[in-house]
């Protein structure tokens, strides 16, 4: 494929600087028609495929020292912990400044080859955010956009005080965008000091495999590599919430029950106490980035896994990490075909599993008509289960509001929960075998992973209806045991308790 004079002078310019990739070439055009690397030699395990000296990493720490520093002073409120964005602030600083000074500086081969196009959804028309059948992330795509608007604002006139550092026609907000971008879909951050874009190393395109960036000294080899844990976010957007509190739902339960005093008091301290264990669960869950410090000898490298291996000319991958197609398609605008941290986010219409007594008791609490539920493929969504048991559960048995115990009642939290995901799969205006007839047809590349999008959220939902009514038949066969008894098995209570 032609390379551009801006890629071979980068090429030329990050070789000189002591980059190295001896077995990596790019660009080259991968079906159905993106960018990517291509082994020109086979690679094996523990290989490094790209080695980026510290020199060459342009860092969001950059800004603190040199002609920047009174810009960082002057503005806490910018580039400090006191905004939530301000290591990517930092590093848009950076961006303009090095743009700014143009062929005077060091990062100008760099600058000049990085793509000028924002290709993320954030990007896409409104015709084509409509491809993605997926009304939740429209919102929350017009929400980001908003988000990046008021941010460019802020961002904007703290920095026009400095037309020497940073000239007005980079602080427009097609700029601010186009930065907002580049440091999403290009920068390495989670095992750098800051945030760092590097050289040749953000060639490589994302996939589900062992193939890791590590930094730190030019032998350092990962034990683990890749993280295991589902780091998706929660949606921010202001209409929705997630699953109510147990202590609400018992609250709400004793508006619409004849509870005595003793039993609703029994109810709610156990309420309190799960409540308090999933928000420990959530804090001890959540990931921190460690103190990283820089140092001049230390390298960026990306390296296979202990059993990753490429033979030339196949593509090759860097695992950004696990991240769902939502994410993906918000940060770098593709989706992948199978994902395995994809979910579909379930809104659930509050008047469809309350009675109108507990929805107005709900409503005095809670200034939402939704409840979102996050559905995962392979697992059950304990969470729809947890809440619909402490909505449906009835009767003196106050263990059952919190533990599947009652056999009964598990069985109409299981069917109410399968019609409830049913009933979300027949909102889709097309079905999954429907778009996969569309996509053996010509797509452009936005429509292709708009498909692969809306293929894999119908599947999250079909297998997840599966599973609840294959469990839902084995609970009902029970009953038709000579032994039949009202509480679940005590392996069934298990398997189906969350906590």
């Amino acid at each position: 494929m032609h390379v551009s004079p801006q890629l071979q002078r980068l090429f030329t310019w990050a070789e000189k600087e002591g980059v190295l990739w001896p077995k990596l070439a790019y660009p080259v055009r991968f079906d159905p028609g993106y960018l990517g690397s291509q082994a020109a030699a086979d690679i094996g395990p523990n290989e490094a495929i790209v080695t980026v000296p510290q020199k060459l990493l342009l860092t969001s720490n950059h800004i603190e020292a040199g002609e920047l520093a009174e810009v960082v002073r002057d503005h806490p409120e910018l580039f400090s912990r006191q905004h939530p964005w301000y290591e990517d602030l930092r590093l848009f600083a950076c961006l303009f400044h090095e743009k700014g000074k143009g062929e005077s500086s060091f990062w100008a081969p760099f600058v000049a080859a990085l793509p000028q196009e924002c290709d993320s959804v954030l990007a896409w028309s409104e015709a084509e955010l409509a491809e993605l059948q997926d009304e939740v992330l429209s919102v929350e795509v017009q929400s980001r956009r908003k988000e990046l608007e008021t941010h460019w604002r802020t961002f904007s006139e703290g920095l026009r005080t400095y037309p020497h550092l940073f000239p007005p026609d980079l602080l427009s907000l097609e700029q601010f965008t186009w930065a907002h971008w580049i440091v999403s879909s290009r920068s390495f951050g989670t095992k750098v000091p800051g945030l760092a874009l590097g050289p040749i190393a953000e060639f490589l395109n994302h996939s589900i495999g062992s193939t890791y960036y590590t930094y730190g000294s030019a032998t350092l080899l990962q034990s683990s590599p890749i993280p295991a844990q589902d780091r998706d976010e929660f949606l921010r957007d202001s209409q929705l919430s997630t699953p109510a509190s147990y202590e609400l739902l018992v609250l709400a339960a004793k508006a619409t029950q004849a509870l005595s005093g003793d039993v609703f008091t029994s109810l709610s301290h156990r309420a309190r106490e799960l409540d308090a264990m999933r928000f420990l669960q959530i804090l001890t869950a959540a990931w921190q980035k460690p103190e990283i410090q820089t140092s001049e000898d230390a390298v960026l490298r990306i390296v296979t896994g202990p059993e990753q291996t490429y033979k030339m000319g196949e593509e090759l991958y860097l695992n950004y990490g696990p991240y769902s197609n939502r994410q993906l398609l918000i940060y770098y605008g593709f989706a992948l075909p199978q994902d395995p941290y994809a979910y579909e986010y379930v809104v659930v219409p509050l008047a469809s599993i309350l009675s109108e007594a507990k929805l107005e008791y709900v409503r005095s609490f809670q200034r939402t008509e939704k409840w979102a539920f996050k559905v995962k493929e392979g697992e059950l969504c304990m969470s729809l289960l947890r809440t619909l048991r402490a909505v449906l559960w009835q009767g003196d048995n106050t263990a059952a509001c919190f533990r599947p115990v009652d056999l009964d009642l598990e069985l109409q939290v299981l069917a109410r929960a399968g019609a409830l995901l049913q009933t979300a799969l027949l909102r889709f205006p097309t079905t999954a075998e429907q778009d996969r007839a569309l996509a053996e047809g010509p797509l452009s590349l936005r429509a292709t992973f708009a498909v692969q999008y809306r293929v894999q959220r119908k599947q999250v939902l079909s297998t997840q209806i599966h599973l609840l009514s294959l469990l839902e038949a084995h609970i009902a066969s029970l009953h038709c045991t000579p032994s039949a008894s009202t509480l679940l098995p005590a392996s069934l209570q298990s398997y189906l308790c969350e906590l």
